[in-house]
């Protein structure tokens, strides 16, 4: 009996000790009737079923087109491969969310269920797939609120979000169409709104306004009527800054401008858009007095007959801008109003009752600028023509001065305004020299050269050092400062 018992025991012991050796050495494997979409993983280690799972994709999974349907789809439909959306199947994290069994598992019977194991996507590309092109003509463009001033009376349209595509949810979308026939709706979603609609319920009245007058000048005046449209109807959420000439773009032939008359270097002369430093300025004017924090402006090189000296704001695109942000607690828009001879800029909203705006200005001097002259060939002896008018040189402080019920509170310095002016340019002929009266009846004639001493001195007349050639041809490269 002990024997046996003995002989017995060998086996049971050889055992106890060969089990866990391997279970130590055992590698675990994917359950039996694991499959991923028609493909059998079971039994698989994960590194096996990896390279299962992209052998398979690469031969079977790439074959047929995957269809997205969207209302906003030209043809309702978009059919591409898998790859061509942007997407690639996540080979790692498809076969990670497969439960493993270890050695003692795998000694337990298995069931006689199936297990379905769904692909995981991941999006690879940003912008540069083909459903991204094909969508990028096809769903609606925002369009921003604005708010207008018509008839005395405001007048909102709430903005009107875009719509986008929801990539975040794409490779959730994309395994849900291999599983249901390689079709799944278009994940779209809508875009958030910069402007709230009920933000617009605080622009309810004219906070400030401030108007100019220009004479009759037809291209000068479509130049401030086409500025003053375009500027029109611009919301500014509480934080936000407007750029004029970000707003009002380029100007340029093609979009509607005229060449007239502007400021340049201290001269007059004339450009594309000519005129437009009078909407800006109007417009600046009705920021200061709205007490709105200018972040940029710039002075003309002269005077402008429109405004009190240092309340200008030229600009010049590219390099001279007018800018101001919305430090208000409620959103403004801007209004802009144009009439014959007269333009008006508006900023609405909230109106603090409590609050006053004055300008103020101090330091002002002036000084005068030379006379230049420049030789002109075609002038006849004696003659002179007037260049430029030219204009003094000027300076100015500025400052806004804010009060709450009758209190000064803020006295902001608004800078310097130097005016350089320009110089009056007369030009007449520096080579030219006068003939001499004829003599008078009855005198006599000379008809023997005169001595020395009687010998007139005649000097050669030279242009002055200063003296600019005035020729026809292309103007050299300048900077129009004002308008």
């Amino acid at each position: 009996m002990k024997k046996a018992v003995g002989i017995l025991c060998v086996p049971i012991l050889g055992m106890g000790v060969a089990l866990p050796m391997m279970a130590s050495r055992h590698e675990p494997t994917i359950p039996p009737n694991t499959f991923i979409g028609n493909l059998p993983v079971g039994n698989l280690t994960r590194q096996e079923a990896e390279g299962r799972l992209k052998y398979w994709w690469s031969d079977q999974g790439q074959k047929d087109d995957v269809v997205l349907k969207s209302k906003f789809l030209p043809k309702g439909e978009f059919a591409a491969k898998p790859k061509e959306l942007g997407v690639e199947l996540d080979v790692v994290g498809t076969i990670a969310s497969i439960p493993l069994r270890d050695f003692w598992g795998s000694l337990a019977p298995s069931g006689s269920g199936t297990t379905d194991v769904p692909l995981k996507f991941r999006y690879v590309e940003a912008s540069t797939s083909a459903l991204d092109k094909a969508l990028a003509s096809a769903l609606p463009k925002p369009t921003p609120a604005r708010v207008d001033w018509v008839a005395g009376q405001i007048v909102r349209k709430p903005e009107i979000g875009g719509l986008e595509l929801d990539k975040d949810r794409l490779p959730e979308v994309l395994a849900q169409a291999m599983e249901q026939g390689r079709t799944a709706e278009l994940p779209i979603k809508e875009t958030d709104k910069h402007v709230p609609d009920d933000a617009l319920d605080a622009i309810k009245e004219v906070v400030t306004e401030f108007s100019t007058k220009f004479p009759r000048n037809p291209p000068r005046t479509s130049n401030i009527k086409l500025a003053s449209e375009i500027l029109s109807g611009a919301v500014l959420m509480p934080g936000d800054t407007f750029s004029f000439n970000e707003r009002v773009g380029r100007r340029t032939i093609a979009r509607g401008f005229k060449v007239a008359g502007v400021y340049v270097n201290g001269r007059h002369d004339t450009g594309v858009g000519g005129g437009i430093c009078q909407v800006s300025t109007t417009l600046y004017n009705a920021a200061l007095f709205a007490n709105l924090k200018i972040l940029r402006r710039s002075n003309h090189s002269m005077p402008v007959a429109y405004v009190p000296v240092g309340r200008d704001a030229t600009v010049d695109y590219g390099s001279l801008d007018l800018q101001f942000k919305n430090t208000l607690e409620t959103p403004v828009a801007i209004a802009m109003q144009y009439e014959p001879g007269k333009l008006t800029a508006r900023i609405l909203g909230t109106k603090d009752p409590s609050l006053e705006v004055a300008i103020e200005s101090s330091g002002r001097s002036s000084w005068a600028r030379p006379e230049k002259v420049v030789h002109d060939a075609s002038l006849p002896p004696g003659k002179t023509r007037v260049v430029e008018k030219g204009s003094g040189g000027h300076a100015v402080t500025t400052f806004r001065v804010v009060k709450k019920d009758g209190k000064v509170v803020v006295r902001e310095p608004l800078g310097t305004s130097r005016y350089p002016g320009g110089p009056r340019i007369v030009a007449r002929n520096a080579n030219a020299t006068v003939t001499p009266a004829p003599a008078p009846s009855g005198a006599t004639r000379q008809t023997d050269p005169p001595t020395p001493a009687e010998q007139p001195a005649v000097t050669p007349v030279a242009p002055p050092a200063e003296a600019q050639v005035v020729r026809s041809g292309p103007a050299p490269a300048r900077r129009a400062i004002g308008g």
